[in-house]
C-alpha cells in the first residue's frame, strides 16, 4: 500500500458479512475495529480531503491510492477522526478523539482524550442545518479541507453536490463525518453511526 503525505489508508472500508456495502458502526466500535485491524485512528479531515481533491484534480491515476479514492465513495459515507461540540457561539474540533461512547440517544465522554482541540467563531450559524461551506472563515475552512474555499475543485464550491456544513446542537459532542451516497464531500454531524476506513502513519 503506497502512502500519501506520509498517512497509509486502510485500502477498503470495513464491509458487512457476504456484501459489498459497507459496515455501519458507531464511532467508538468503528475505532476499536481499526485498531484491531492494525492501524491507529480514523483519517484526519484535512488527509481525506487532500485526498480527495488530487483525486478529482486526476492526480491518482494510475496509482494504487485511486482505489481508495474510489472506495471512499462507494457505499455511506465514513467517520473522519474528529468530534464536534458546540458551546454557544463557539464551535470546538477535537482531532483524534477517544473514548467517544454511544449512549442511545447521543454521544458521551467516557474518559475522553484528542490530540488536538481548535476553536472556531459560528456567530449567527445555526446547529442542525445545512449550510454552505464559503459561509464559514478561512480558518475553518483551511483546517478541514486544507485549501481555501476558492481553491477547491468546482464541483466542491458549486452545483448540487457542493459542500455543506452540519452543526451539531448545542451542549452536545458529536463524532464527525463525511458525505453519504450522494453528497460526497459534506462535512456533518448528521448520523449516529457511519462506515469505518483506518488510517496510520507510514510504517517505516
Amino acid at each position: 500500500m503506497d502512502s500519501y503525505k506520509g498517512i497509509e489508508f486502510e485500502p477498503r472500508a470495513s464491509r458487512k458479512k457476504n456484501s459489498d456495502e459497507k459496515e455501519l458502526l458507531h464511532f467508538n466500535d468503528s475505532l476499536d475495529r481499526i485498531k484491531s485491524a492494525g492501524y491507529e485512528r480514523h483519517g484526519r479531515p484535512s488527509e481525506v480531503f487532500s485526498l480527495i481533491i488530487d483525486g478529482l484534480e486526476g492526480k491518482l491515476a494510475n496509482t494504487p491510492l485511486q482505489n481508495v479514492y474510489d472506495d471512499i465513495f462507494k457505499s455511506y459515507g465514513e467517520f473522519l477522526s474528529l468530534a464536534w461540540e458546540r458551546k454557544g457561539d463557539l464551535l470546538i474540533a477535537y482531532l483524534d478523539p477517544e473514548d467517544l461512547v454511544w449512549n442511545s440517544d447521543k454521544y458521551v465522554k467516557k474518559g475522553f482524550k484528542f490530540a488536538e482541540k481548535q476553536e472556531f467563531d459560528i456567530t449567527g450559524k445555526n446547529s442542525q442545518q445545512w449550510i454552505d461551506l464559503n459561509e464559514f472563515d478561512v480558518g475553518f475552512v483551511e483546517w478541514h479541507y486544507a485549501r481555501k474555499f476558492s481553491e477547491l475543485p468546482k464541483e466542491m464550491q458549486k452545483g448540487s453536490k457542493r459542500v455543506q456544513v452540519y452543526l451539531p446542537s448545542e451542549g452536545n459532542i458529536w463524532a464527525v463525518g463525511r458525505g453519504s451516497y450522494s453528497y460526497r464531500f459534506n462535512i456533518n454531524c448528521y448520523y449516529v453511526s457511519r462506515a469505518s476506513r483506518g488510517a496510520r502513519k507510514k510504517i517505516p
